[in-house]
């Protein structure tokens, strides 16, 4: 009569071996770190305090200009006046606060400034409280700007190369470096055009500030193109 081996099974048969046994990547592994799949895909966190303020500053622009062309100065300076200011806090929080940097704001926040330009230079020029000839350089350097921006986003990207992976926030490019032209030229242009607002059109002051904006405009557009670059990380 043969007898038979009774042997406890190892755990190691009982999950299935070891190739089946994997550490699966911790998803939230804190408030200020996120690890994962996200992560391997180049992912980034899209809702953030200063994304949120270039979006608002985004969604005052419109109100801004229809004021303007309502003849109601005083209420576009005020929307512009705020405008300006989510300007001025966007970049100090992403610059000081933990976590709120991101290479998506590096973008989000010149192509709000631009859309803020254009909503009120156009209507400022069509009531004829802007120079023809200082409206075209700011805005031919806001086009050039932002086609460069797409340039820069589009080379950084990690492959594949697609329509959509391009407009994916939430995939991370290489950050937009500024430059202090371009810093210079957008607070410029927004004294100009608040001054313009708060003051006579024909005042020296004024006339001063629009020829000074427009030298501004084509520095900062020359110091992009010789200096364009993604951002270190």
């Amino acid at each position: 009569m043969s007898s038979a081996v009774f042997r406890t099974p190892s755990w190691r048969s009982l999950i299935g071996g070891p190739g089946r046994w994997r550490r699966r990547p911790c998803v939230f592994s804190g408030p200020h770190s996120r690890r994962g799949e996200d992560d391997l895909e180049g992912r980034e966190k899209v809702v953030t305090v200063p994304n949120v303020l270039s979006a608002l500053r985004v969604c005052l622009a419109p109100l801004a200009g229809q004021l303007i062309l309502a003849r109601d100065p005083g209420l576009a300076l005020a929307v512009t006046l705020t405008a300006g200011a989510t300007d001025l806090l966007d970049g100090a929080i992403a610059r000081t606060w933990r976590g709120q940097s991101s290479a998506l704001g590096s973008y989000l926040d010149p192509m709000a400034d631009k859309v803020l330009s254009t909503s009120v230079l156009l209507p400022m020029w069509s009531v004829g409280m802007a120079p023809t000839a200082v409206v075209c350089l700011v805005l031919g350097k806001d086009l050039l700007l932002l086609s460069a921006a797409s340039w820069v986003r589009l080379r950084s990207l990690p492959p594949p190369k697609t329509v959509s992976r391009w407009l994916d926030p939430t995939l991370a490019a290489a950050p937009l470096a500024p430059t202090a032209f371009g810093k210079a030229a957008t607070l410029a242009q927004t004294a100009t055009v608040c001054s313009a607002l708060a003051l006579h059109q024909e005042s020296l002051l004024v006339l001063c500030l629009w020829n000074f904006t427009g030298i501004l405009a084509v520095a900062s557009a020359a110091s992009y193109f010789l200096t364009i670059r993604p951002s270190k990380q």
